[in-house]
């Protein structure tokens, strides 16, 4: 009986199977820019309300996704929006490099860091953190440390939170209400309380600052005692510890939640706190 003899070959791809290997491919490294891409229509349409009355209740039910977590996948689709528009050829001097277009992130982690940048400072760190990558995809640790040159760079906030607005009358769903700010998780939204209580999502674009809203304005309406800060305990819940600090160093530690993905907070203190611990 002859000897049957196994080809090396058969493990070689053929030409249909490497092109289909590739497009399986694209679409794994896509998948986090289509999801961004869907959850902005989600929310910005509202078709959620059918079901739930807010966008993070909605989020967490239907996707298992933290407020936070979608902020990351909606903000890196607009990052990878931003990149994308790059011009082929640089109109900076001594520009050699391979173009931008031609390598973008294919993970949320690698978007993250550059959120909370300006648009042309996005393109800057992104350009800059290819570089250290030797010309290839960078880790999202890579794209940390280039982000990490260009924060001085950045123009000083505008929106603080606590603050006061107001939505432009063209918004088609919110125009003409008024809220508080709650959150800024990147350049181009703010996370809104409605006076109605609901919470929403709004592009700066159709923001207006209240003429009375004051960048230094504590976050509590008039008469409202401040409360004091120190250490309260709860049974069952935890501490809680009331400090005020300055908008620099709010900004700074919502700037290492982002980078380090933490959910919270509370979370972004905790690793803080552990990294203090073991120097």
């Amino acid at each position: 009986m002859p000897e049957l003899i196994k080809s090396e070959s058969s493990l070689d791809l053929t030409h249909d199977e490497s092109r289909d290997r590739l497009a399986l491919e694209r679409k794994v490294e896509q998948a986090f820019y289509i999801a961004g891409l869907s959850l902005a229509q989600l929310r910005d349409r509202r078709l959620y309300r059918s079901t739930h009355s807010s966008f993070e209740e909605y989020c967490q039910d239907r996707f298992g996704y933290t407020r936070r977590r979608g902020d990351y996948l909606i903000g890196s689709s607009q990052v990878v929006d931003n990149l994308k528009q790059e011009p082929q050829n640089n109109s900076e001097p001594n520009q050699n490099r391979e173009p931008m277009v031609l390598i973008l992130p294919t993970s949320e982690r690698q978007c993250r860091p550059l959120i909370n940048l300006e648009p042309s400072l996005q393109r800057q760190a992104w350009k800059k953190a290819v570089e250290l990558a030797g010309h290839r995809i960078p880790s999202g640790k890579v794209v940390s440390q280039a982000v990490s040159e260009f924060k001085n760079q950045e123009p000083k906030a505008q929106y603080k939170i606590g603050q006061k607005i107001k939505i432009q009358s063209n918004h088609s769903l919110f125009g003409g209400s008024s809220g508080t700010i709650k959150q800024i998780p990147n350049h181009t939204e703010v996370i809104v309380k409605l006076d109605n209580g609901q919470t929403e999502s709004i592009s700066k674009e159709y923001i207006q600052l209240e003429l009375d809203s004051s960048i230094d304005a504590p976050a509590y309406s008039l008469g409202q005692e401040l409360p004091s800060p120190g250490i309260a305990y709860k049974a069952g819940i935890g501490l809680e510890y009331n400090v005020r600090l300055s908008q620099e160093t709010w900004d700074k530690l919502n700037s290492y939640a982002v980078n380090e993905g933490t959910a919270s907070l509370d979370g972004a203190i905790a690793r803080l706190l552990d990294l203090v611990g073991r120097s």
